[in-house]
C-alpha cells in the first residue's frame, strides 16, 4: 500500500521515550506492547485502565472510553469475526452502526460512540514495543496497522489524519483509501489540548437589492476565512423568518427570498469542520411589500336599466418575482362601495349588479394583505345606465275620408336603442263599428337593437252609402316589452263621409 506523501513518526511516542528516559538496571520492565523494549517504559499501563465489563475500557489519562475490538471484531479477546478495513466515510458511519446497536440504545448502552481525532488516537499508542504499538491486554488482536481519526488534514482536505499501530507513527491519506482499520471512542474530558481547529472569520459582504420587496429574491454575499486557508464546508443564510439557502464553499452567495414586509437580520452561519471552528455573521435588510396593478373592465357601457352589469378585477404584483397577489377588491360607486370579494387563484374577481338610472363612477380597489403585498386602485371608469325607451304614437288624432280606403299611423320608439322593443296594438269601436266603417286589427311591432325607425300600422277603412255623420274609432298600444308607453298610446281614427 502506498501512503500520501506526508508522514512522520508519533511525536508522542518520541516525547513520552525522552521522558521516561531508561530504567534503571535490575528494574523489571512490563510492556504490553508486541517485541517489548527491556529499557522501555510502558505509556499506556493496564493499571491506567478500567475493564467496564462490556467490551469496553476507559482510560484514566483521558476520560476516554474505548471499545476494546476494532470494528467488526467483537467479543472475549476480540476472537470473533475480525476487523474490517474502510474508507473513510464508512469510518464515520460506522459510528453511527454502534450507536443504532442494541435496538437503538448503542452499542453497552451508550449512543455517542464517534470516531476518535487524531490526537486522541494517538493517546493509546504503546511506545514501549511494535507490532502492535499498543497494549494488548486492554486492546486484544488489534491489527499492526493503520487506523483512520476524524481529523481532516488542513492543507489538502481531500486528506485525513491516520496513526499506524505497528509503530505508532501518524501521516495522512487521501479519504478514499479503504484499507484502514476503525477504533471508536466516547465520551471523556476536553482534548482541545489533543487537537486544535483553525479559526474562522464570516462576514456577510452584502445584500443585493436593498431593500427589497416581498417575494422578490436577493442576493447575500458571504466570506469565510481562515488565514492562511481557505475553509471548506457549508454556510447556512436565513431571514430569521422562515426564508433559508445555503452555501457550499468556495461559493460565496446564494439568493433569499422573503415572504413577510419588515426589517429582516440575515444570519450567515458557518457550521464548521473537523478542521475549522464555526462561525456566524448578521446584517440587516428591509423588506416592503410589492407593488400591484389593479385594472377593471365593465362587460357592457351603456346599459339599460335593469339590465345586469358585471365589473371584473384583475390584480397583478408589478414586483419581480412576486408572484400573485391574494386578498380582496372592493368595487365602488364614487365613495359608495358596492361591495368586497376575494381575489380568486388567478388574481381575479368578478361581481354582477343591476344598476339604477344614473351615471356610475366605478373603481376597484386592492386592499392588499397588509403584509405581502400593497394596495392598489384601478382607474375610474363612468357606466352610463339609461332609462327604457318609450313607444308611442306619432299624433294623437287623425281623419280619413270613407273613400281613402285605409289610413296609416306612425309608431315612435323614443329614447334609448339598447335593447330590442316590441309592443301591441289593436283597434276598438268608438262611434265607428267596426266591419262597417273600418276593419278591426291588431297585432305586435317589433324593433331590434340599435333600430329607432318609426314603425307604422294600417288600417283598411270601409265605404258607406248615403250621408253619414263622423264615426270615431281607436287604436292603442300595449303590453310593451323593453319599454315604457310614451304619450300618446292610444290614437283616434274619425271617418268622414
Amino acid at each position: 500500500m502506498h501512503r500520501k506523501p506526508f508522514t512522520f513518526l508519533s511525536l508522542l511516542a518520541m516525547l513520552l521515550l525522552s521522558a521516561v528516559g531508561t530504567p534503571a538496571l535490575g528494574t523489571a520492565v512490563t510492556c504490553t506492547a508486541g517485541n517489548p523494549n527491556a529499557n522501555a517504559s510502558e505509556t499506556t499501563p493496564t493499571a491506567k485502565f478500567a475493564v467496564n465489563g462490556d467490551f469496553t475500557v476507559t482510560h484514566a489519562k483521558t476520560g476516554l472510553m474505548w471499545k476494546e475490538c476494532a470494528e467488526d471484531s467483537s467479543g472475549a479477546g476480540c476472537a470473533t469475526g475480525g476487523a474490517t478495513a474502510m474508507d473513510w466515510a464508512g469510518a464515520l458511519n460506522a459510528a453511527n452502526t454502534a450507536n443504532a446497536a442494541n435496538g437503538g440504545l448503542g452499542f453497552a448502552n451508550h449512543t455517542d460512540w464517534r470516531l476518535p481525532n487524531q490526537k486522541e488516537l494517538q493517546s493509546i499508542v504503546e511506545s514501549c514495543g511494535y507490532n502492535p504499538s499498543i497494549n494488548q491486554a486492554m486492546f486484544p488482536a488489534t491489527p499492526a496497522w493503520h487506523f483512520w481519526s476524524a481529523s481532516s488534514y488542513v492543507p489538502d482536505p481531500a486528506l485525513a489524519w491516520f496513526v499506524h499501530f505497528y509503530d505508532g507513527y501518524s501521516g495522512a491519506y487521501d479519504k478514499t483509501y479503504d484499507f484502514l482499520y476503525v477504533r471508536l471512542v466516547r465520551g471523556g474530558q476536553s482534548l482541545d489540548s489533543f487537537h486544535s481547529l483553525a479559526s474562522t472569520a464570516t462576514v456577510i459582504t452584502s445584500i443585493s437589492p436593498s431593500p427589497a420587496l416581498t417575494g422578490q429574491s436577493y442576493t447575500v454575499n458571504v466570506s469565510v476565512s481562515s488565514t492562511p486557508w481557505t475553509p471548506t464546508g457549508t454556510v447556512s443564510v436565513s431571514d430569521g423568518d422562515g426564508a433559508t439557502c445555503s452555501i457550499s464553499l468556495p461559493a460565496t452567495s446564494c439568493n433569499l427570498v422573503s415572504t413577510s414586509k419588515g426589517g429582516k437580520t440575515i444570519a450567515a452561519t458557518y457550521g464548521g469542520t473537523s478542521d475549522y471552528q464555526a462561525s456566524s455573521a448578521s446584517k440587516a435588510q428591509t423588506i416592503n411589500p410589492a407593488h400591484t396593478a389593479t385594472g377593471l373592465v365593465v362587460d357592457a357601457n351603456p346599459v339599460q336599466v335593469g339590465t345586469a352589469v358585471t365589473l371584473t378585477a384583475t390584480v397583478t404584483a408589478t414586483s419581480a418575482g412576486a408572484g400573485t397577489p391574494f386578498g380582496t377588491v372592493t368595487f365602488n360607486n364614487g365613495l359608495k362601495a358596492l361591495g368586497t370579494y376575494a381575489l380568486n387563484g388567478a388574481g381575479v374577481v368578478s361581481m354582477t349588479f343591476t344598476p339604477a338610472t344614473a351615471t356610475y363612477a366605478i373603481t376597484a380597489s386592492y386592499n392588499g394583505d397588509g403584509d405581502y403585498f400593497k394596495n392598489s386602485k384601478s382607474a375610474t371608469y363612468n357606466l352610463d345606465v339609461q332609462d327604457l325607451p318609450t313607444v308611442q304614437f306619432s299624433a294623437k288624432s287623425v281623419n280619413v275620408k270613407d273613400t281613402a280606403g285605409s289610413v296609416t299611423l306612425k309608431v315612435q320608439r323614443v329614447g334609448s336603442t339598447l335593447g330590442a322593443v316590441a309592443v301591441g296594438y289593436a283597434t276598438a269601436n268608438g262611434t265607428a263599428t267596426s266591419g262597417v266603417d273600418y276593419t278591426a286589427k291588431s297585432g305586435t311591432l317589433n324593433w331590434a337593437v340599435g333600430n329607432a325607425a318609426d314603425k307604422t300600422v294600417t288600417i283598411t277603412v270601409l265605404t258607406r252609402a248615403g250621408n253619414q255623420p263622423n264615426r270615431v274609432f281607436n287604436v292603442t298600444l300595449s303590453a310593451p316589452g323593453g319599454a315604457t308607453l310614451g304619450t300618446p298610446s292610444t290614437e283616434a281614427v274619425t271617418v268622414q263621409k
